[in-house]
């Protein structure tokens, strides 16, 4: 859900960590949510580096779902590990 919306543009940073801290924080207790949120937006942010640098190197012909998938595959070369955000 949070790579769908960066993608889409939409600014879900701020609310979703509001809601992930706001969940957490009954549980777990606020060190901890602080410390998944930054791994989360770090997992993140790296994947969009990966989306940028795939969105530039597009051919004729490619989609949003080509862009997509080359995105994946340079994050796995990149980072030695698949992304593991379900695609929605």
């Amino acid at each position: 859900m949070l790579i769908s919306a960066w993608l889409k543009g939409q600014n879900i940073l701020e609310s979703n960590s509001q809601l992930l801290c706001g969940i957490q924080l009954r549980h777990k207790g606020g060190v901890a949510c602080k410390k998944h949120w930054y791994k989360i937006n770090k997992a993140v942010a790296q994947f969009a580096g990966c989306y940028d640098q795939a969105s530039r190197n597009i051919r004729s012909g490619s989609n949003a779902d080509d862009i997509t998938d080359l995105a994946y595959k340079l994050y796995s070369t990149n980072y030695g590990k698949k992304f593991t955000f379900e695609r929605h």
